[in-house]
């Protein structure tokens, strides 16, 4: 957990965030997605630049399907005690703003600090 982004204010790019970290921490970056992610990842903010600062893996997300080629920078995360979910960052932050229920989807003391913030509302 990290408050960098907080500290920095503004508009967060997730380069500039690694590129943070990186300078405080030396920490070699590994940054977990869904395999929705992919299709979706050349419209990232300098996403180039994202595959240099970081080691992303995919985890497999109900109903994407793990594409045949694994472009480079990316690993796949497998396991056969893997479970396989649709959750998603968008679908708790789509329930906040649509006054559902989130309770399950995040540890309870992360659902109060939501409410407590009143984030994604």
């Amino acid at each position: 957990i990290s408050d960098i982004e907080i500290k920095r204010g503004g508009i967060s790019y997730s380069a500039d965030t690694i590129k943070a970290i990186k300078r405080k921490t030396g920490a070699e970056i590994f940054w977990v997605v869904g395999s929705d992610i992919l299709p979706e990842f050349k419209k990232w903010k300098k996403a180039d630049q994202l595959l240099s600062l970081a080691t992303f893996l995919i985890v497999p997300r109900d109903p994407h399907a793990l594409p045949k080629t694994i472009p480079d920078g990316f690993e796949i995360i497998s396991s056969p005690k893997l479970v396989k979910t649709d959750f998603s960052s968008t679908l708790i932050r789509d329930r906040i703003k649509k006054r559902e229920s989130i309770q399950g989807l995040v540890p309870g003391k992360v659902e109060m600090y939501i409410k407590k913030h009143q984030l994604y509302v």
